[in-house]
């Protein structure tokens, strides 16, 4: 991965969630990808009867079917804070830039993130066909609401190959990522 890259995912995160946060209306179910948003928190404050653990605030289950998403997240050595939303981001474009084309609904256990750990997560495609770049944004207390990662408290990465989505393609899994604070 280069060095700009982590500079251009928060950049990238930042638009992608702005734009979707501004345009999204909640009375559609036609938004590609976009899913249910709500069950990527993972708010140990929340008060709806999910697994806060899991960024499934519904039900704490898995993602659902046999097309997903897995990875690990590397966790680096100088990681401080305490996450609270993890969320997948799915991009049509290798720049990675504009609005997501789809977010993942997710399982990440929250409690294993540590210095130095490596954690592994899942994530649903999406309902997207085709070739996507993937980045993941880990918001941690004191940073970004879900919306906004914030400079120098939450952290990004991303996949450096595109990912094939799509019926039938049963458990893709993109390897470890690497997470790096968001400049």
């Amino acid at each position: 991965m280069s060095t700009k890259q982590p500079m251009v995912l928060w950049a990238i995160s930042i638009t992608a969630l702005f734009a979707l946060g501004c345009s999204e209306d909640e009375s559609n179910d036609d938004d590609k990808g976009n899913g249910d948003r709500d069950t990527q928190t993972a708010n140990p404050d929340d008060t709806g009867t999910g697994d806060s653990d899991t960024g499934d605030s519904d039900t704490g289950d898995p993602p659902e079917g046999d097309d997903i998403v897995v990875g690990t997240l590397s966790i680096p050595e100088e990681f401080e804070g305490t996450p609270v939303i993890f969320s997948v981001l799915y991009f049509e474009s290798d720049s990675m830039s504009g609005m997501p084309d789809g977010f993942g609904e997710t399982t990440f256990d929250m409690d294993a993130v540590e210095p130095g750990a490596s954690v592994e997560f899942t994530s649903s495609q999406a309902d997207l066909t085709g070739e996507y770049s993937l980045a993941v944004v880990l918001y941690c207390e004191g940073g970004g609401n879900g919306m906004f990662p914030v400079a120098g408290v939450d952290w990004v990465g991303g996949s450096s190959e595109t990912v094939t989505l799509g019926p039938g393609t049963g458990t893709v899994d993109v390897g470890e990522l690497e997470l790096f604070l968001s400049e």
